[in-house]
């Protein structure tokens, strides 16, 4: 039986995806998703004739692409995106949320969509939350790495416990806004909003790979891993410009920062070309919409820039990647079987970095230079067992369909829910 399925995301493309995949195989199966999501992402939804409604908040309302990026991969960036941005939007989330979710059969969240979690709890609507990258799970059995500085790994569990505690203790304060909006609702108050209180206590889908992070005993009782959810569109194509090039040559060095640390370049497509120069190998540089990211004077026939390219189409292309360490750019670039070098700005992505290096699959650089980048890409390039390392990988995660995974699960729910 057809169900109205309303899923509610927010941020990146890379938050976008997931979900708009889910969607298209959920409409497949006969159900009517409907996507939910910040206007930036209105044209992606609808361009797959899946409906699409507008829920606060707007990011760029309050600044810049450019200004929005540089402020969330700053040090205080997670306290900024939470307080300034979400917090106070939360009611007119909630508002809007509250008209689309008028007789749907199931609401499915993301972890930054505050107001779900309150709509599913007031209406009682059947509720399904989301995870996209390992560290939002802070598990003390598989600490996240936050940045290169405080690793925890080598700490025992009952210290990660209590570092995890302590720093969740600090963010304490940033939900007064959530708490007393519960409170008005007529909702009890939530110990741990931003964490338990995102999670559904019914089932909550982490849409990544037991090869990426391997299941913790302190994951919940009500997590299920469902492998890496790719969104790989029929209608997807490379560029004539792209199709060209990659005939002309030996397969080139891809160079990426994903939908926002390109916001955020500075020196780095500089530097790519540096590097690449001085290996004398080719590359692509995607260099997103900023004329300023394009090292216009050292483009050659070798060496090409173009704003954007679909991951999943391109990267299989490659013979070596570097990216920023985003949980879809990592993903796909797994998929593709290539080692990677990875340059993450913040957030999830020294985390996601640190997982691709336990994994052999590549090496994170925290120091960003033409230098840095030469020495790693040479290093990935010098010794096959990174090559062929990515490629046993790339065999086990093409295996998994998390697409048919995750629907799987929401069906599963919907029929013990109904």
């Amino acid at each position: 039986m057809s169900k109205k399925i309303v899923i509610n995301t927010f941020g990146s493309l890379g938050d976008l995806f997931p979900y708009l995949a889910i969607a298209l195989e959920l409409k497949k199966r006969g159900h009517k998703p409907i996507i939910a999501a910040n206007r930036t992402h209105q044209s992606f939804v609808e361009a797959q004739h899946i409906p699409f409604t507008h829920v606060q908040p707007e990011p760029l309302d309050f600044t810049s692409e450019q200004e929005l990026v540089q402020k969330i991969f700053s040090s205080k960036g997670l306290r900024y995106l939470v307080c300034e941005i979400l917090m106070t939007r939360l009611k007119e989330a909630y508002s809007d949320l509250e008209k689309v979710v008028v007789q749907a059969d199931l609401l499915i969240s993301h972890p930054f969509t505050f107001a779900a979690p309150l709509i599913a709890q007031k209406q009682e609507i059947p509720w399904i939350s989301t995870i996209l990258s390992p560290i939002s799970l802070l598990s003390a059995h598989d600490p996240p790495l936050f940045n290169p500085k405080l690793n925890l790994k080598s700490f025992p569990v009952w210290l990660n416990r209590l570092i995890i505690a302590f720093l969740k203790s600090q963010s304490r304060s940033w939900s007064k806004p959530l708490q007393a909006f519960r409170q008005e609702l007529g909702l009890s108050s939530v110990k741990d909003p931003f964490f338990w209180g995102q999670r559904s206590p019914k089932l909550n889908l982490s849409l990544f790979s037991p090869i990426f992070a391997p299941p913790q005993p302190d994951w919940g009782a009500f997590n299920h891993l469902t492998g890496f959810v790719f969104y790989e569109p029929h209608d997807a194509d490379l560029s004539e410009q792209l199709v060209k090039f990659l005939a002309q040559g030996s397969p080139p060095i891809i160079f990426t920062l994903g939908s926002s640390a390109v916001y955020h370049a500075r020196n780095f497509y500089r530097y790519a070309a540096k590097a690449t120069q001085q290996l004398g190998e080719r590359a692509i540089l995607l260099v997103g919409k900023n004329p300023e990211n394009i090292p216009h004077d050292l483009l050659s026939q070798d060496i090409i820039a173009v704003d954007y390219a679909p991951h999943f189409l391109l990267f299989p292309y490659a013979k070596a990647i570097v990216h920023q360490g985003g949980i879809g750019t990592t993903a796909q670039a797994i998929k593709a079987g290539k080692p990677m070098l990875v340059v993450p700005f913040g957030q999830d992505q020294y985390d996601n970095a640190n997982r691709v290096e336990q994994l052999h699959l590549g090496k994170m650089l925290t120091l960003i230079n033409d230098e840095s980048i030469h020495l790693g890409l040479n290093e990935l390039l010098q010794y096959p067992a990174f090559q062929n390392q990515a490629q046993h990988i790339k065999e086990i995660i093409t295996q998994e369909n998390g697409v048919k995974d995750a629907c799987d699960q929401i069906e599963q729910f919907l029929t013990f829910s109904a």
